[in-house]
């Protein structure tokens, strides 16, 4: 059990009160040098100066420059670890989709920092026309022709039939610190006839997701 140490406060009252008592007792043997009460409680005051220094100087020694420039940071992060960075790509033009798997947006690039484990990815992509459409949100170092479905982020699915239709792909990503690419791939089946729109992919930090997990 630790002991408790008295505050300077019970210090001082009780130098004070210890003195009342002294000054008291040898009031009669020694009227001449009677102390008054003001002149204890400036002894007192700096005795108690004096106590106080002495605690300071030991509690000193605990403090270093470390210790004052880890005040700036939080479980060893800086401040910008828990700052969302977000990027963003976006096609605005229509063109015929390619039957297979293939690029439908070019990849975009965000800045992980350290701490940071996972980023967002929101994908969105219009079609019309007709036939088996899928989007698939992938690391921009592999391409699209060549991915394997259990490997994509994000695989959603639409079939169209001489009308419209979109596909939303939204999921968390683990990654590293560093630059992270990620582009967006559509595939259409074979037989089908459409043409893709208006296509975006938004990639965002997630700064809070350090101890989570996530899958494909």
């Amino acid at each position: 059990m630790l002991a408790h140490r008295p505050s300077i406060r019970w210090v001082v009252a009780l130098l004070i009160a210890a003195l009342l008592v002294a000054v008291g007792a040898t009031a009669t043997a020694a009227p001449a040098a009677r102390l008054t009460q003001a002149k204890v409680k400036k002894i007192a005051t700096k005795v108690a100066t004096k106590v106080a220094s002495k605690v300071v100087d030991q509690r000193a020694g605990t403090l270093s420059v470390a210790r004052a420039a880890s005040a700036d940071t939080l479980a060893g992060a800086g401040p910008a670890a828990y700052l969302d960075r977000v990027a963003s790509g976006v096609v605005r033009f229509d063109s015929a989709m390619p039957s297979g798997k293939t690029e439908i947006l070019a990849p975009v690039s965000v800045t992980v920092p350290a701490g940071v484990s996972f980023v967002r990815v929101t994908a969105t992509a219009n079609f019309s026309g007709s036939g088996n459409i899928a989007i698939f949100v992938v690391p921009a170092a592999t391409p699209c022709d060549l991915l394997a479905n259990d490997t994509a982020y994000g695989r959603p699915y639409l079939q169209i039939s001489n009308g419209l239709g979109q596909l939303v792909a939204d999921t968390v990503v683990p990654v590293t610190a560093g630059t992270q690419s990620f582009h967006l791939c559509g595939s259409l089946d074979p037989g089908g006839n459409a043409r893709m729109a208006y296509r975006t992919l938004v990639l965002e930090t997630v700064a809070s997701g350090a101890g989570g997990s996530a899958t494909p």
